[in-house]
């Protein structure tokens, strides 16, 4: 069966045999369909502004074998016949690539903020009310996120009496007691040990907690707590597994900045 789209996400990088994963991917795509891949950039090396936790992300020792910057990914795709290629950079340090035998490709500009709210919040609602947990736990995870930095506050607490329901049924009652929680990873120096006792996401989402206490609730004392165990267990994640937690090494520092307001 073949298809008009063909979606491979942050896969090509970890691949050895490129040009074999390329024919396989368009063995499934229709004569005039859309191949669209996401991958690192690997120009983002050459960069003098880079983020140390960024970095990691892109070079990702160990699992990424192969990085392409848009010069290389183009010449591999038109290597294969796809002559109308379109690459754009949604970040800095990643590569969104369209590419087609024989469509022209015309890309609309929907803009951050209305791919945020038209596009991707009803995206990670829909993922919120799943049957698996992994899916329910990651949708709502990112939902509340991305409600906090919209600045939605009462939809976000929505979202958080919600979620915290299912994480007292998974983790247990702890897992919303930073101090408690703290305590029983804090001596933890294995990365599947801590995903049984807590989700990984919980330094993040104790970061994000403290934001809603302090700007939403205005509980100084508990967003104080939030974002001093925030810090300390993206401390301890980055410790574990740096490559893994680059999200916390980003947040690590403003934690601690909140932490002392």
């Amino acid at each position: 069966k073949k298809f008009d789209v063909v979606y491979s996400s942050e896969v090509i990088e970890h691949i050895i045999d490129v040009h074999n994963f390329i024919n396989l991917l368009s063995q499934f795509l229709e004569e005039d369909g859309v191949l669209i891949l996401t991958t690192p950039d690997a120009d983002y090396l050459l960069s003098h502004n880079y983020r140390y936790s960024t970095l990691l992300e892109v070079l990702f020792l160990g699992f990424h074998i192969n990085l392409f910057s848009p010069n290389s990914i183009r010449r591999l795709l038109e290597r294969f016949g796809f002559s109308h290629v379109v690459i754009e950079k949604p970040i800095d340090h990643r590569l969104l690539i369209y590419a087609s035998r024989k469509r022209k490709i015309e890309i609309k500009e929907l803009g951050e903020e209305m791919f945020r709210r038209n596009v991707y919040l009803p995206y990670l609602e829909n993922l919120s009310k799943r049957n698996h947990h992994l899916l329910v736990e990651g949708g709502s995870w990112r939902l509340f996120k991305e409600l906090i930095n919209l600045g939605n506050y009462n939809q976000a607490e929505v979202v958080y009496k919600k979620f915290s329901n299912h994480l007292i049924k998974r983790y247990g009652e702890t897992v919303l007691k930073p101090e408690e929680l703290y305590e029983k990873l804090k001596n933890i120096e294995d990365l599947e040990e801590f995903g049984r006792v807590s989700p990984y996401f919980i330094g993040g989402f104790y970061y994000y907690l403290g934001m809603l206490y302090l700007n939403h609730f205005a509980d100084y004392q508990k967003a104080s707590a939030f974002f001093k165990y925030s810090f300390e267990i993206m401390l301890k994640q980055v410790k574990i597994a740096p490559a893994y937690f680059e999200e916390a090494a980003d947040l690590m520092w403003p934690a601690k900045f909140h932490e002392g307001l």
